[in-house]
Parts: C-alpha cells; sequence; structure tokens
C-alpha cells in the first residue's frame, strides 16, 4: 500500500482542469458552427462539448467539501446555514457576473450596434427580458447565448442542499447517484419543462458531491494502485471515451451520456498524476484562475463583436490561439480594475 498517496481533489487539481475545460469551451464555441475549417475540428468541437459536465462536477465537489466544514445538528440550524451559504454561492456568482454584464450592454448597444431589440427580439418586453437577464435567467435568450449556463449553476446550488444531505449516507448516496443515472422519463418531464440541461449535467454534479462525501473512502482504495499505473489506465480511458463520445455504439452509452464517465477519468488522470509529480501545470492553473472571465467574454469576440477579425486568421490553431489570448488578456485586466477599485474585497 502507498500510505503516502492522497487522492483527494486539490486546489491545483481543480483550476488545471478548468483551464481545460475552458479551452474545450473555446474550440467547441469556436468551430461547432464552422464546419469550413475541416473534419477534425468540428469532431474535436463535438467533443469539447463535455466542459459543462467537468465544470458542474468540479462545482459540486467543491461544494461539497466547503460545505462540509459546517457541523450543525438541529434542522433549524442546518437550514439557516443552508440558506447562509447558498447566499455566499449567488452573491459570488453574480459580483463576477454583473460588471460584465452591465459593460457589455452598453458597450454592445453603444458601440457596436447590436441593441436590446436585437438581442431579445422586436416582440420581447425588453424591460423584463433585461431584468431577467441581469439575473442569469435567460438561458439561449440572453444578450450572449453563452450565458444560458449561469441559470444551470444557479439552479445546482438551489438544489446542492437536498443532495448533500441526500448522500451524506453511503447507501442513500449510491441509491440516489443510481437514480440521477437512469431516472425514469416521465419523472423527468417537470424538469425538461423547465430547463432541459437539467437531467443532462445532474448526473455530473451529483457524481462530484458523492465523490467528495466518500472521498476517504476513495482514497484507501485508490491507494493499493501504483499511481503511475493508476494514471496510465485513467488517461487512455479519457482518451477513449473521448474517441467513440460521438459514436453510435449503442443510444444508452452516446454524445452527453458519456460525459459523467468522461469526468471520472478526468478527475482520476490530474489526482493520480500529482502523486508522482508533485508540480503544478502552471499554465492550466492560470488558465483555470481566470476560466470564469473567459466563459463570460470569449463569445463577444467569437460571435457578435469581431468575428471576422477572429477567424479572418484562417487556420483553426492560430483562430483558438488569438482567441484564448485576447480573452486571457481581458480577464487579467478586468482583475486588475477589480483590484485597483476594491472590488474584490466586495466579493470577499
Amino acid at each position: 500500500m502507498y500510505k503516502k498517496l492522497d487522492y483527494k481533489l486539490a486546489l491545483s487539481d481543480s483550476m488545471s482542469i478548468k483551464g481545460i475545460a475552458i479551452c474545450m469551451m473555446l474550440v467547441h464555441h469556436l468551430f461547432l458552427e464552422h464546419r469550413e475549417y475541416g473534419i477534425f475540428p468540428f469532431k474535436l468541437a463535438l467533443i469539447c462539448k463535455a466542459c459543462v459536465a467537468i465544470f458542474v462536477f468540479l462545482s459540486g465537489y467543491g461544494l461539497t467539501i466547503k460545505f462540509s466544514k459546517i457541523n450543525t445538528t438541529s434542522f433549524k440550524e442546518k437550514l439557516k446555514e443552508s440558506i447562509k451559504f447558498l447566499f455566499g454561492r449567488y452573491k459570488k456568482i453574480y459580483l463576477n457576473y454583473w460588471p460584465i454584464f452591465i459593460a457589455t450592454i452598453f458597450l454592445g448597444s453603444f458601440y457596436f450596434g447590436r441593441t436590446l431589440t436585437d438581442a431579445y427580439g422586436a416582440d420581447a418586453n425588453i424591460i423584463q427580458s433585461l431584468i431577467m437577464d441581469f439575473f442569469g435567467l435567460m438561458q439561449m435568450q440572453s444578450y450572449n447565448a453563452t450565458w444560458w449556463f449561469i441559470r444551470l449553476i444557479l439552479t445546482f446550488y438551489l438544489v446542492f442542499p437536498i443532495l448533500f444531505y441526500g448522500m451524506k449516507n453511503k447507501v442513500m448516496g449510491i441509491c440516489l447517484l443510481v437514480f440521477l443515472f437512469w431516472w425514469p422519463t416521465h419523472l423527468q418531464i417537470p424538469f425538461v419543462d423547465f430547463d432541459g440541461t437539467i437531467v443532462t449535467y445532474l448526473k455530473s454534479f451529483g457524481l462530484g458531491i458523492f465523490l467528495a462525501h466518500n472521498v476517504d473512502i476513495i482514497n484507501k482504495i485508490l491507494k493499493e494502485i501504483k499511481p503511475q499505473v493508476l494514471f496510465a489506465i485513467s488517461l487512455t480511458a479519457c482518451i477513449f471515451l473521448c474517441c467513440i463520445r460521438n459514436i453510435v455504439i449503442t443510444p444508452s452509452f452516446f454524445g452527453q451520456k458519456i460525459d459523467p464517465f468522461l469526468v471520472l477519468f478526468i478527475y482520476l488522470t490530474f489526482t493520480s498524476l500529482r502523486q508522482f509529480y508533485s508540480k503544478e501545470i502552471k499554465p492550466l492553473v492560470f488558465l483555470g484562475k481566470h476560466s470564469m472571465n473567459i466563459f463570460l467574454t470569449h463569445t463577444l469576440f467569437s460571435t457578435y463583436f469581431f468575428s471576422n477579425f477572429i477567424y479572418g486568421f484562417g487556420n483553426p490553431i492560430l483562430i483558438f490561439i488569438v482567441l484564448l489570448a485576447i480573452s486571457l488578456v481581458l480577464s487579467i485586466a478586468i482583475e486588475f480594475c477589480k483590484e485597483k477599485t476594491r472590488y474584490n474585497k466586495l466579493l470577499q
């Protein structure tokens, strides 16, 4: 047994995985609707849709680790602490989202010619749509369609305490996780009517919560395996799952249904790598720290305001590098402004 091994998801692991996920998001948005750049970028863009599952998995895992530190016994205290915890999560996401939202609406409407009517439609209630968009509730009808993810993660925050306490017991946790993967179609209807993406990504979110709850048991099992062997197996599984993700071997294991399993092996790949390569993968960690800003802004360049410039580079690799570089520089500038204006103190 390798007693010193630790397969808990470290902060550097999480940031590295976020760094990969945000690159996947850029590839997905750049080439999914642009088949003129070849079959490989298009196929890669399909695979990179898994970035959403990665982000919700990390969210579920991270929320569980943080919430587990709260020690309460009575139902009243649990409810109080849950509300307080969720308020903190909502505050964090909104205080990151709102400055970019306000700047985008202002610059887009007055300098780049994308009016609110253009975004929401001539028949829409503009004020109502703007308010809903301000709170991240417009999904694909948002001023920036990429912001659809905000409503999904806000919804997951809301159901998190239920899943957290439901999975706290190991047996109940297994039963609940199995249910999330194979719940009956007729029970999905209310969730699909509200937001079809909930059913798709709740599996990965629940998986993150389950693994975080049972990380000590997982540690005990994995310590029996040589980390180099586990890394090789996990990386091979990641590559295999990526290759078959868009091949219909069976309808029950195809496309987004593969993503939770892919996320699991990505988790194992990074945690096993850390056991024999303890140094941070600094470029990925750096990207991970800026992933939120990049997520919020990258399609402003690639889709809405500077698409001709971005795609004007012609080569898919150059297109990706340019978009990543511009989005990253903008994120650095945003964080610099937050620091100088002491906005980050408000976040804390």
